[in-house]
């Protein structure tokens, strides 16, 4: 597995220091968006809490960390949110990292941690570890515990093994059960600062104004900025404002609405739910006096035009956004693209 972000030292050096002090409990849980490295920052301190060497990093010499890395490690396990078919390949409870990175950013909504899974785990910490070592399992999201799966773990929370660590990498910590929440050590990944993400993306050699727009859209998340640069979204994201200003010039326009569906339709859901709340939110910024300068989605020539829209329209807009469209990506396309032309006529007679 790769090294660590830059924006992920400082929690990872605290998980250490309260491993080496003693002051972290046989049960962890790490939250923050996968996007900003939850999963990558458990995995790589779960490589040290199983390391044979006593540093402050993996040693990826030792008999523990080349399992790791191989996908065979007997005394590490991760859970996963899983469907009947993926228990069925037996894909619910894995040790292969490069899987579990993937599978963790699986949006699926009929995917849930199941109760077989963690008991399944529960038995499996009991047993003696193979290495003679410790004993680690990460459960991902999760926030996508049954209930029943929540009230199995909580019995090994109560009374858990010697030697064995348990990680709940979540982006809903209101979602775990008051008695998990409270019996476990817990660290929320903070968001790094806006120097770091600009130094992030521009060791890629990205184009300084895209390094901008895509940090602005990401909320300074400088994975899923990458991600927007990498898939082209912000230029996607240009287009739209393009066609979106020209829309409310003549918001009778079929062609120039339909692009703007189109555009919104070809951008990761993700990406397009957080550029909108943006979107919105920078247009009533500047109605306030911001300057434009702080701004990366306005300029002068489209502010103009935006600068007119009121502001009802726009916190409508932005009440519309987050009551219909936010993960909305499992919806059928044909119910997305409704309610995005519902947005759009939210704008009509701007003025």
């Amino acid at each position: 597995m790769q090294e660590l972000k830059a924006h992920l030292l400082d929690s990872y050096k605290q998980l250490v220091l309260a491993l080496k002090n003693k002051r972290l409990t046989n049960s962890l849980i790490i939250g923050g968006d996968v996007a900003l490295g939850s999963i990558d920052l458990a995995l790589y301190f779960t490589k040290l809490y199983l390391c044979h060497e006593n540093g402050d990093e993996p040693c990826n010499k030792c008999k523990s960390c080349v399992l790791f890395e191989s996908a065979s490690h007997p005394d590490f396990r991760v859970v996963l949110a899983s469907s009947k078919e993926d228990c069925d390949k037996n894909l619910d409870i894995v040790n292969d990292i490069g899987y579990v990175e993937q599978a963790v950013q699986d949006n699926t909504t009929n995917k849930v941690i199941r109760i077989d899974s963690i008991r399944t785990i529960n038995h499996y910490l009991y047993e003696s570890a193979v290495l003679a070592h410790n004993k680690a399992a990460i459960i991902a999201n999760a926030h996508l515990m049954q209930e029943g799966a929540a009230n199995s773990l909580l019995k090994t929370f109560e009374e858990p093994p010697a030697n064995t660590l348990i990680i709940l990498q979540t982006n809903a910590q209101e979602k775990l059960i008051p008695t998990i929440l409270s019996r476990a050590y817990k660290l929320n990944i903070k968001k790094p600062s806006y120097e770091m993400c600009y130094a992030f993306l521009k060791s890629y050699n990205i184009d300084d104004s895209r390094i901008v727009k895509a940090i602005g859209i990401s909320g300074y998340n400088p994975n899923l900025a990458l991600d927007i640069i990498n898939l082209d979204n912000d230029k996607l994201i240009e287009q739209f404002i393009t066609n979106f200003v020209l829309y409310i010039i003549n918001p009778q326009s079929i062609d120039k609405e339909n692009k703007c569906i189109q555009l919104l339709l070809d951008l990761e859901p993700k990406v397009r739910d957080l550029f909108l709340n943006e979107f919105i939110v920078q247009i009533l910024k500047y109605k306030v006096q911001f300057s434009l300068d702080n701004l990366c989605l306005l300029d002068e020539q489209n502010v103009k035009v935006l600068y007119k829209i009121k502001k009802d329209k726009l916190f409508k807009a932005y009440s519309y956004i987050n009551e219909n469209l936010l993960d909305d990506s499992q919806l059928l396309l044909k119910l997305q693209e409704t309610r995005l032309r519902e947005l759009l006529h939210l704008f009509k007679e701007v003025v």
